[in-house]
């Protein structure tokens, strides 16, 4: 293929079966591809047999990345996908990008907010219809997840679960968020969700909300290593009594206003005990 004549290129078209109202994208692409290989390559009249057979081996391989972007290319044009997002897929789908860069980099192209969101939901959409999925998938998208998809089915079937034990929206959303997003274990999302939604229900904000939560689970190990540990779980409820307080009436260090508290309620939970804690 010494020269990309128009019949070349159309015979070359008809052969990838695609609808021929992609056939200038096709043609503009191969014609890029080949481009770029004789600008490598120069065609040379006097080289030897083993030369053009090399160069017969570039050439198709051209002609292959070419059948490959508009197979691509199509793909995203049918899901409803606009043509930068489409060329951009294609483009890196070809050079064998990583799936997290091919989408991530069709994504960013897009200068155009309103846009963007349009395109990034068509694409989750693709993945799957349901309107739950499709919300948690863009925002494990634009969070960076290196497997948005995992992780927004993770969540989904965790969300779901949740409610179908009878637990409340609140709660379900808080233990799917920190069983996927943070990989933390069952039993610390239970104590994370329950008490946020203890929280929320007392009609504290987010802020003050997400801070308590924390720093009950955070003292779990620390004050209730096992249940039957009557000094532990008392030490815990203290101090957690103690930091609410401090949270809600905006105290200064309300970690070390918990533990004074915490000290006070256990001396007067266990009058006679002596501890160290």
């Amino acid at each position: 293929m010494k020269e990309l004549t128009d019949s070349v290129i159309k015979e070359l078209f008809v052969k990838t079966g695609v609808d021929e109202k992609y056939f200038s994208y096709y043609e503009t692409e191969l014609k890029r591809q080949h481009k770029a290989f004789r600008e490598e390559y120069p065609y040379d009249e006097n080289e030897d047999e083993e030369e053009r057979a090399e160069d017969e081996k570039i050439e198709k391989a051209c002609i292959e990345c070419a059948n490959d972007y508009i197979r691509y290319y199509v793909e995203e044009k049918e899901k409803g996908h606009g043509h930068k997002w489409s060329d951009s897929v294609a483009r890196d789908r070809v050079g064998g990008e990583h799936e997290f860069f091919v989408y991530n980099n069709a994504y960013t192209s897009i200068e155009n907010e309103a846009e963007k969101d349009k395109e990034l939901t068509i694409h989750a959409y693709s993945l799957n219809s349901d309107p739950f999925f499709i919300e948690q998938y863009k925002r494990y998208f634009i969070d960076q997840s290196e497997y948005p998809q995992e992780d927004a089915v993770k969540y989904t079937k965790t969300y779901l679960d949740c409610l179908s034990k009878g637990k409340s929206e609140v709660y379900a959303k808080q233990y799917a968020l920190r069983l996927v997003d943070y990989c933390e274990s069952k039993e610390y999302c239970e104590l994370y969700a329950s008490k946020y939604e203890e929280s929320i229900n007392k009609g504290r904000d987010e802020s003050k909300t997400i801070r308590i939560a924390n720093e009950y689970v955070d003292l779990y190990e620390r004050y209730w290593p096992e249940d039957d540990n009557m000094l532990g779980i008392e030490a815990h409820k203290g101090y957690m009594e103690g930091f609410e307080y401090a949270v809600d009436n905006n105290i200064e260090s309300p970690e070390e206003y918990a533990k004074k508290y915490e000290e006070e309620y256990l001396a007067k939970r266990f009058p006679y005990e002596m501890f160290d804690r």
